[in-house]
């Protein structure tokens, strides 16, 4: 089974005691889980982090004899949901999985009091949570490995594999990396699972298209799909009912791809797209997933827009030579209620409706800088 070793690849700048100091962290706080205790697990609302609590929840179970008594997803944005939700349970232990709520400390230290807490991610480290009541980690802290290319399923697979034997839950953590578009880092880890468990990676992309398609249609069924992958099968979840939602969504996409083409804008001297789709649903990571397989080497950023709200968007570009949370951070920086983050090709954040052009030149101008300044190439490489 390929695994990372646990805190032995660390970047250079860790030392060991500070490498043995978290794993210490680590190891007591799942330790310190007990029977009695109630355990709530806020994880992202998509496959990489619904696979993420699949795998703590069934780790969980195998080490104390029952899943955690709660288990609800949630975006990074939404910390009134969350507190609200958390502050109402009143857990004995928090876990946060595959968010990136290290962009708010503050959120974090005004939690610790409730209950300790652990976050395991592989999102961009923003601030480091470790304090005596939180444990916080990310892929990049285990691997060399861009956080890009080691989401957080598994991450909890490769920590939770301590404490328990998941080999029979690596298919989990397969759906989770397909999820975030990291076959080609873990192509050992699913050659073996796939020889193991008989299930064929075509399936394994089935099972992250159910996902996705409840993800973008049905995001309040969420904990019901949650509950469904827990207690079956693989081959049991391929004939589950929530598939019907997939050929939804994928007609939906196909008609915002036939959108793209004909009315994206597009800044061929920096390799840039613009595309705006109108809709209810957050359709937008669906959509340009799709587009950034068929464009892998320019910068393409998809704005939602509801007609109500501040504009939400996502960017990709699948050939590292921009760097999308860098670019997006720059972006928004200046403009009062905007945000923006995330991975190396794949990023994420919100503009009010006010400052949308402002914003939009703001990407334009850092590209043509990148160009002017030999740190990219006529076709807006960086």
């Amino acid at each position: 089974m390929q695994r990372v070793p646990i805190f032995n690849l660390f970047p250079a700048e860790f030392s060991n005691m500070e490498k043995a100091g978290l794993e210490k962290k680590f190891r007591e706080f799942m330790k310190g889980i007990s029977a009695k205790e109630r355990v709530a697990v806020v994880h992202h609302r998509d496959a990489d982090g619904l696979c993420s609590a699949l795998v703590f929840a069934k780790a969980l179970e195998k080490m104390r004899g029952k899943p955690p008594e709660m288990v609800f997803s949630a975006d990074y944005h939404e910390k009134a949901l969350m507190k609200e939700k958390l502050l109402e349970f009143k857990p004995g232990k928090i876990v946060f999985l595959d968010l990136s709520i290290d962009q708010f400390p503050e959120f974090i230290r005004g939690l610790e009091s409730t209950a300790p807490i652990l976050i395991l991610d592989h999102h961009k480290i923003y601030n480091d949570l470790n304090s005596s009541r939180t444990v916080f980690i990310k892929s990049q802290m285990l691997s060399d490995l861009d956080g890009s290319n080691y989401p957080a399923s598994k991450l909890c697979f490769d920590l939770c594999s301590g404490f328990a034997d998941l080999s029979g839950e690596a298919w989990i953590a397969c759906v989770g990396l397909l999820g975030d578009m990291s076959y080609d880092s873990w192509k050992e880890f699913f050659s073996e699972t796939i020889s193991r468990t008989k299930i064929s990676l075509e399936e394994l992309h089935r099972l992250r298209e159910i996902i996705s398609a409840v993800e973008v249609l049905v995001p309040e069924q969420f904990s019901a799909l949650f509950r469904e992958f827990y207690s079956k099968s693989a081959e049991k979840m391929l004939e589950s009912g929530f598939r019907g939602y997939v050929s939804e969504l994928n007609t939906l996409v196909e008609k915002y791809e036939a959108e793209f083409q004909k009315k994206a804008e597009f800044f061929s001297e920096l390799g840039l797209y613009f595309f705006t789709l109108y809709s209810d649903l957050e359709i937008k990571s669906a959509v340009i997933d799709r587009l950034t397989l068929k464009h892998p080497g320019k910068t393409i950023i998809v704005f939602l827009d509801s007609g109500k709200g501040a504009i939400r968007f996502s960017a990709r570009r699948q050939d590292f030579r921009v760097k999308m949370n860098e670019l997006l951070e720059r972006a928004v920086d200046g403009i009062p209620g905007a945000s923006g983050g995330g991975h190396i090709p794949a990023a994420a954040g919100s503009v009010p409706r006010s400052a949308l052009e402002k914003f939009k030149e703001n990407v334009k101008k850092i590209l043509k800088e990148q160009i002017e300044s030999g740190g990219s190439e006529s076709n807006g490489c960086a």
